[in-house]
């Protein structure tokens, strides 16, 4: 299967569109506060009057507070133009035109297209790498079911533009209708969701947006990473930093010019499959072949476009805005509900048992994995 669309094809870009602001405006709105401070400092009295060691230390700290504070604003640049019609078609990808804010957003199909069964894979991979994963076992069992999987890329990874706010209802509430949009479009009927890590929230408010289209079939959380509540702080891992790690990272005003700094520069290394540790290579090529190419490509586009992810994603799971984002309550009974997790997944476990207690009727199911290898195609089977 090509991963093609049915939906008609639309021209969205022909040609590669210039960054804005252009390379030189970058250059000198990155540089210049930085470098206005310091010759400042230098032709200050008072900063001339200090000892050699003390200009150097003062001096350092100035520019390094200058670059963290220019990092803030510029890291929000797009990082390279954005693929074009032929760039996605060569992916096998195609894209659609979000009705939540006019922006793009990217998707993957896999399976039976066409097919009015759709299983929604909500994740924070590549969208490619969403029907990439256990491809060798989850496309066979998706055409000898008739079934379609969806895999969108998420605002602010790959080549999805960010959506324009970091709180949590907002950005669920566009989310849910730009994902039922492309539903729609696809001629799904009956809608099965995923939600895997960091994703379980946003299969969790899909999910209800389905049940009341009556379009709803069932649900599978696959080690979920459930949103912090003004009722319910869900706890985090002492792998993640716990409690204090989560606080960090929920802040823009530090993530943002670690991203920038510390992130973008070594995003390359993201794409070298040598890199990867030894005791982790058995396990990922079971799961995405023996050619890791795809796979490591996958992890170097995911950021080249938007570092956004690096911030927003701390800021809206930890972001605390309303006492719930979707009335779990109200699911149906009826349609199945499992709560899935890996034996050895360290970083969700504490997670589950709180989320169980707030839904009754969901079955708690336990697989052989960890956090990031988990047997797609079973779990799709057990819905």
């Amino acid at each position: 299967l090509s991963g093609a669309s049915p939906m008609k094809t639309r021209t969205l870009i022909t040609k590669p569109e210039p960054l804005k602001p252009i390379v030189t405006v970058r250059l000198l709105v990155f540089w210049a506060p930085t470098l206005v401070l310091l010759t400042g400092l230098l032709c200050w009295p008072w900063f001339q009057g200090l000892g050699l060691v003390r200009q150097v230390l003062l001096g350092g700290l100035a520019g390094l507070c200058a670059i963290c504070v220019t990092a803030y604003f510029t890291a929000v640049w797009q990082l390279k133009p954005l693929p074009t019609d032929d760039e996605m078609e060569e992916l096998g990808g195609r894209r659609f035109r979000r009705p939540s804010d006019g922006k793009f957003m990217e998707y993957w199909l896999s399976g039976q297209l066409g097919s009015k069964t759709v299983v929604v894979f909500c994740h924070r991979m590549d969208g490619k790498m969403g029907i990439d994963y256990g491809r060798a076992k989850v496309e066979p069992m998706l055409n000898g079911r008739g079934v379609c999987l969806l895999s969108p890329t998420v605002p602010m990874v790959s080549a999805s533009p960010p959506y324009d706010t970091i709180k949590p209802v907002q950005w669920l509430k566009q989310w849910s209708q730009d994902i039922l949009h492309l539903l729609s479009e696809l001629g799904a009927e009956n809608v099965y969701v995923l939600g895997y890590s960091w994703g379980a929230q946003l299969c969790l408010n899909l999910a209800m947006s389905c049940q009341e289209k009556g379009m709803l079939r069932g649900i599978a959380l696959i080690g979920g990473f459930y949103w912090d509540t003004t009722r319910i702080q869900y706890k985090a891992s002492d792998r993640v930093g716990g409690a204090w790690g989560k606080a960090l990272f929920a802040q823009p005003v530090v993530v943002r010019p670690m991203a920038y700094l510390l992130i973008r520069p070594f995003l390359s290394k993201a794409a070298d499959a040598s890199k990867i540790p030894k005791k982790l290579l058995p396990l990922i090529q079971e799961h995405f072949g023996e050619d890791l190419g795809p796979y490591c490509r996958g992890m170097l586009r995911g950021p080249s476009y938007c570092l956004h992810q690096w911030w927003q994603v701390g800021a809206l799971s930890a972001g605390k805005e309303a006492e719930q984002y979707v009335d779990l309550s109200k699911f149906n009974p009826a349609i199945p509900m499992h709560v899935t997790l890996g034996q050895n997944d360290n970083l969700a476990s504490q997670q589950q048992q709180e989320f169980l207690a707030q839904v009754p009727h969901a079955e708690h199911r336990m697989f052989e994995g960890n956090h990031v290898l988990f047997p797609l195609a079973k779990i799709i089977e057990g819905l």
